[in-house]
């Protein structure tokens, strides 16, 4: 069964987002019983003509208690990505605006799926890049592919906490004007502590980021990799030196 078919499911019966909201059951859960059963009456009896019609939407404080009980491992198999489940649980709590609010929602969840990640014992690579290459085919997602083949897992600079204070940034300079790089300093800065290496990817010619970066080089504490992208990442110059960085940075863990 698809992400689609459940979400037009649940909005079929609201009564079941009553159980998510008062911590009875998660969404999770209902996704697995969908995957497996469908629209099935018997595999729904016991939550469907029972609870009260809830509201159709969740707010914010729905969604952090959603992701605290959701177990992104043990759904591999029924949703075959993060990207997924984000989007079956995004879908469900939005309106279908862009609004402030919702924009500020969508980003809570964005940080909230990547603190899931945190919580995996694995070697965790902090990538800092702007969101064009982050997600673009050929330079980020190809990196995240590489990193993930070394059984590293990749947190994203620009995905960040959007309560955190937005000057974080001023620990290193207080004078930097660009407000992405401000945005990608505070997020090293806030996970600098919870990562065992820091990947900058950054395009070629952006002055910009080869200033932040230096920056991030003397600042932190832990090992860096400087990346520059002038096409794409696959290349065997490339995977040789991320290779080795990820040894380096696993024999310093279990030293």
């Amino acid at each position: 069964m698809g992400k689609e078919e459940f979400k037009t499911f649940v909005k079929k019966n609201p009564k079941l987002i009553k159980y998510v909201q008062d911590g009875s059951s998660s969404w999770q859960k209902f996704y697995e019983i969908y995957d497996i059963y469908g629209e099935d009456e018997n595999a729904w009896k016991d939550y469907l003509g029972v609870a009260e019609v809830a509201a159709t939407t969740a707010g914010i404080g729905d969604v952090v208690k959603i992701f605290k009980n959701i177990n992104l491992d043990s759904i591999q198999n029924s949703v075959s990505s993060i990207q997924r489940v984000l989007g079956v649980i995004g879908d469900l709590t939005n309106k279908g605006t862009s609004t402030k609010k919702e924009e500020y929602k969508q980003n809570k969840i964005n940080y909230l799926v990547q603190n899931k990640k945190l919580e995996r014992n694995k070697t965790k690579i902090l990538l800092v890049s702007h969101y064009y290459n982050t997600f673009d085919n050929l330079i980020g997602k190809e990196m995240t592919k590489i990193l993930n083949d070394l059984d590293c897992e990749v947190i994203y600079g620009c995905v960040g906490n959007p309560d955190n204070d937005k000057d974080l940034y001023k620990k290193i300079t207080k004078t930097l004007r660009w407000l992405n790089n401000q945005e990608l300093l505070n997020s090293v800065i806030e996970y600098e502590s919870q990562v065992n290496g820091i990947i900058l990817l950054s395009s070629f010619p952006c002055g910009p980021d080869s200033l932040v970066n230096e920056m991030v080089t003397r600042n932190v504490n832990i090992p860096s990799l400087t990346i520059l992208a002038d096409g794409p990442i696959n290349n065997e110059g490339t995977n040789t030196r991320i290779e080795s960085f990820v040894d380096i940075i696993k024999g310093e863990k279990y030293e």
